[in-house]
């Protein structure tokens, strides 16, 4: 007996030197590849930047990421991720030491939870701004174009409007760009096809009766200031969720909609409110067509109806930008916190929500405006790759995005002087003046290319004669119209012209044989 008890503790210290266990004493089996391990930064890190990205090992099929100044961290910061990293973390505090930890979520529907670990940011030093710069798109163009789509934020998540070309450094190759040389220019909202997509979601449930004029008030306030290149949709919510008008940038329009808005019914859909309009917002960046967008919902209650889950809400506003009002007592603060994820504000009374929504909209404006988009002539040529460094001058930031680094070939690229030329290539780079066609054959496809132009092109073809050619332009495409001779020989001509460039235009010889 007394070797046994001696035995029995030797057991259990074994046992116990062989698990890892996390916060609430819940063994995890060492070794195995599920479980979150390695954080970056590591555990205990300390002097961070407040902008940083946190990153971890895991074979999980998705994560949560919960990230606090409580220990153990409770507020969800990312959920469902897909990767083994989080998205950059701005809003962060100097000197705060911050929680976190990751639920991995696996392929049978069941969850392994990480350890919680925790970093310390520095010390603030100095009065410079620091920023993050959030990369879009980066592209090349003939025939030597760098393009690189991308926004600004401070370190508060909050966006950055007041940037312009002289604030920026280029390299190429480790190399500084001369800016007059390059021509390098940042072109705003203003200068391209831009839409910043608002959906406004208003509670209109029977609780919010006497509050309803209020209500209206408000919204018509947000709308009255709406920015150009905004446009916005409201819908209400109660039973259903319902759309009182789409995307419109007419004030007009949306002020007699949202004078429209009646009572519902005594139960609250919110979450299904929260997914139809994230469902609304779009975000895409091409040449032709850049839209940004964000929600702010407003709701005096909590999701009655039960027709959806919390979970469905999260998964739906995940990338997406989203800010949640909540009004009274009888709002979930935690809910609407986790669903904000652009930001949340409780409210006591209804003559707050004014002075909210203006606020919102004034970060709406900033973020619409917070968009730049680099284009720079490089002065390499022939089939090597390179290195494109960009980044802000005196930025406080030096930790996670305060740049943006990409790669590109310059295979193909060529001198030529500015203007519009016809089925140019690299290897015949002026194009054709005159097109040869044989009476009665095969269409052939004309593209106009508006190249080192100051403004994106925006082409017009003039009508041939219609004995001889039958020009139909190619509707996705501007640029290109197909060409089909007639049965008739002889000359005719058509003229394009780049309407948003002068002086960017090229007359074609259609000949007939």
């Amino acid at each position: 007996m007394k070797n046994l008890k001696i035995v029995l503790p030797l057991i259990l210290l074994a046992f116990v030197a062989g698990c890892n266990f996390k916060d609430g004493n819940i063994p995890v089996t060492p070794g195995d590849k599920r479980t979150p391990r390695n954080p970056i930064p590591a555990n205990g890190a300390t002097d961070l930047p407040i902008a940083l990205t946190l990153k971890w090992q895991s074979s999980g099929n998705s994560f949560d990421v919960y990230l606090d100044t409580a220990n153990p961290p409770k507020k969800l910061y990312a959920q469902n991720v897909d990767t083994s990293k989080a998205t950059v973390v701005t809003g962060l505090n100097y000197s705060t030491t911050y929680y976190w930890k990751v639920i991995a979520k696996l392929a049978d529907g069941s969850k392994i939870e990480g350890a919680v670990w925790k970093f310390t940011t520095r010390a603030k030093s100095g009065n410079l701004p620091g920023y993050v710069m959030i990369e879009k798109k980066f592209y090349t163009e003939l025939p030597h174009v760098i393009n690189i789509l991308f926004s600004v934020l401070d370190l508060n998540g909050n966006g950055v409007d007041v940037l312009k070309t002289s604030d920026f450094n280029l390299l190429e190759d480790g190399q500084p760009l001369s800016v007059n040389e390059s021509k390098m220019e940042i072109l705003k909202k203003s200068q391209v096809p831009y839409e910043y997509r608002t959906v406004l979601m208003l509670d209109n449930s029977t609780s919010l009766k006497d509050n309803l004029a209020n209500l209206k008030t408000s919204a018509i306030d947000f709308v009255n200031n709406i920015t150009p290149g905004q446009t916005v949709a409201i819908y209400v919510f109660s039973d259903n969720v319902t759309l009182v008008q789409d995307f419109t940038n007419d004030v007009t329009a949306l002020k007699a909609a949202i004078n429209s808005i009646t009572i519902g019914y005594p139960t609250t859909n919110l979450y299904g409110a929260i997914i139809i309009g994230a469902s609304r917002l779009l975000d895409v960046y091409d040449t032709e067509n850049i839209i940004q967008s964000s929600m702010v919902v407003f709701t005096d209650g909590q999701d009655t109806q039960g027709s959806h889950s919390l979970t469905e809400a999260i998964d739906a506003v995940n990338n997406k930008s989203v800010y949640t009002v909540g009004l009274g007592k009888e709002i979930n603060p935690e809910v609407l916190q986790t669903l904000g994820t652009s930001g949340f504000y409780p409210i006591a009374k209804i003559s707050d929500l004014t002075n909210v929504f203006l606020e919102i909209q004034q970060k709406l404006t900033k973020l619409s405006n917070s968009f730049y988009w680099l284009r720079y002539q490089t002065p390499k040529r022939g089939a090597a790759e390179h290195t494109v460094t960009l980044s802000i001058k005196n930025n406080a930031n030096t930790g996670e995005r305060s740049s943006i680094l990409e790669h590109f070939s310059s295979a193909g690229f060529f001198s030529i002087t500015p203007g519009l030329y016809l089925n140019s290539t690299s290897s015949n780079p002026t194009g054709i003046d005159t097109l040869k066609l044989f009476a009665g054959g095969n269409a052939v496809v004309v593209k106009a290319s508006s190249y080192l132009a100051n403004y994106l092109p925006k082409f017009s073809w003039s009508a041939p004669d219609s004995n001889y050619v039958a020009l139909k332009s190619i509707v996705s495409d501007n640029s290109q119209v197909k060409i089909t001779p007639k049965n008739k020989r002889g000359t005719t001509s058509t003229i394009v012209e780049d309407l948003n460039n002068k002086g960017y235009s090229k007359k074609l010889i259609i000949k007939i044989y």
